[in-house]
């Protein structure tokens, strides 16, 4: 799907005020007080899941699953999911989807 030509009418028009400092400020204060040992931080979606919710299978991700597949099948090799190591952080690759960064 192509959202391109649908973008304006899906985000939100950014206040005047909203200065590049107030962004930062708001992104520390958000993730001072995060939950890193029990979530996974997924660009990808935009949000952030449960680990152990996705670890048990619980957490369902079509969109993901099914670029999973159109890339097995157009390289011919099997792509993995999220490798989620014994880390303190788990975030998702925004753009190689099973690699951890954290």
């Amino acid at each position: 799907v192509n959202y391109a030509y649908q973008l304006q009418e899906k985000i939100s028009q950014i206040p005047l005020e909203l200065t590049t400092s107030k962004l930062i400020e708001g992104f520390f204060k958000f993730y001072r007080c995060f939950e890193f040992e029990e979530m996974l931080i997924s660009p990808y979606l935009g949000k952030a899941i449960l680990l152990d919710k996705y670890k048990k299978g619980l957490f369902k991700f079509p969109a993901y699953d099914a670029q999973r597949c159109a890339v097995s099948a157009a390289s011919n090799k099997s792509v993995t999911p999220i490798q989620l190591a014994n880390r303190s952080v788990c975030v998702q690759d925004a753009f190689a989807l099973s690699h951890n960064v954290g």
